[in-house]
């Protein structure tokens, strides 16, 4: 059977505007084959309301076309609140039950559908925000520009490469020997250093360094000097050399992993110390028993002060803010040391002169600790 269409626009706009203007009055009848009858608008409805309650009844096809216009139902009540579709339902007037049911089965699912619209936006407001990741702190940078003061002790051990030249005289006669050899030594250093450091952007840090360290490195040896021709046969002897001190100036060039700087360093070194003879033998029965009697040169002991350079390298690590830990290795480097002596006192007058040239090296490591004066930092926080 064909559907019956609802009234036509001017019908909606009358019944409209005097749902409008007479909330809580009795409703005039609409007119023509209107489908629906409003019995009472309700006192909370608008004109909005009656509006979208007009078109619910205006525009719901009879018979078994209802199910056809479930569509169209939904999207003409999504203006009106759920309890003035609760209050329609009961106040439209339906051809038949079958259309009653279907159309409170449409009502209840739209009034679902518009709590859940109405529901959601403020239980989502009320769930708890998620807070966002929370920054990490920066890395502490650690400073390693400004002045430093600290102590350190060690070990070192030294060789000499020596040669030695012999000339003996008896009036106009003279003769010459010589000889060479090694001399090698050991012992513990200690001291201090005061330096600066100037750390770049980049990291690398520059510095320069000066310490000085008291040590207790002595060596010696023994040996014979023989053929000085017709003028003596041999003369054995004793020598002990002693490392008292030394120093260096330096220059530093490092990288540093934030409290942990890596550097080599290298510059200028002196020393102090003194190299002593002693004679054991002189004669043909040398290097057995004296046949002459012991003579003393002289001088027996003559101070040394060798200048050369220094090279080597370390790791420092920064403990506390101004606080650090280093290792250190350095090799010092002598070169050319000499010593001229004199022996007389023979039964005979012979005047026997030594020149000793000695190339020295000591190699040393050593802990220290060190105490930063920090200047302010070019070097920014790392995340």
């Amino acid at each position: 059977m064909p559907t019956r269409l609802s009234p036509s626009w001017s019908a909606h706009r009358e019944f409209s505007s005097k749902a409008a203007s007479n909330a809580g009055s009795e409703v005039p009848k609409a007119k023509g084959n209107e489908r629906a009858k409003i019995a009472r608008s309700d006192t909370r409805t608008t004109g909005r309301h009656a509006d979208s309650l007009f078109w619910v009844g205006s525009f719901l096809p009879v018979g078994p076309t209802v199910p056809g216009r479930l569509d169209r139902l939904i999207g003409l009540t999504a203006g009106v609140q759920v309890p003035v579709l609760c209050s329609a339902m009961e106040r439209i007037e339906f051809p038949s039950e079958n259309a009653e049911g279907i159309v409170r089965a449409l009502l209840v699912a739209t009034a679902a559908m518009l709590a859940m619209s109405a529901v959601n936006p403020a239980s989502a407001a009320d769930m708890p925000v998620k807070a966002p990741p929370v920054q990490p702190p920066p890395t502490p940078v650690y400073n390693w520009t400004g002045f430093y003061i600290g102590g350190n002790v060690g070990y070192g051990w030294s060789h000499g490469d020596f040669t030695n030249t012999i000339t003996a005289t008896l009036g106009d006669i003279q003769r010459t020997a010589s000889n060479s050899g090694s001399i090698k030594g050991e012992g513990v250093l200690g001291g201090g250093q005061i330096g600066f450091n100037y750390e770049f952007p980049s990291h690398w840090v520059l510095g320069i360094e000066a310490d000085i360290d008291a040590t207790h490195i002595t060596s010696s040896t023994s040996g014979c000097f023989t053929g000085a021709g017709q003028i003596t046969t041999a003369v054995c002897g004793t020598r002990n050399n002693k490392l008292e001190d030394f120093g260096t100036v330096r220059g530093r060039l490092g990288y540093a992993f934030n409290n942990v700087l890596v550097y080599g360093t290298g510059g200028w070194a002196w020393g102090h110390g003194t190299n002593t003879l002693q004679i054991t033998c002189l004669g043909p029965e040398c290097p057995g028993t004296s046949a002459l009697p012991p003579t003393t040169p002289s001088p027996a002991s003559i101070g040394v002060n060798p200048n050369g350079w220094v090279a080597g390298g370390g790791v420092e690590w920064g403990f506390l803010p101004n606080w650090t830990l280093r290792a250190e290795y350095l090799h010092l480097q002598f070169d050319g040391i000499t010593e001229d002596r004199s022996i007389t006192g023979f039964v005979v007058p012979v005047l026997i002169t030594s020149h000793l040239v000695t190339d020295t090296h000591v190699d040393i490591v050593r802990v220290g600790v060190n105490y930063l004066f920090n200047w302010p930092s070019s070097v920014v926080a790392r995340y």
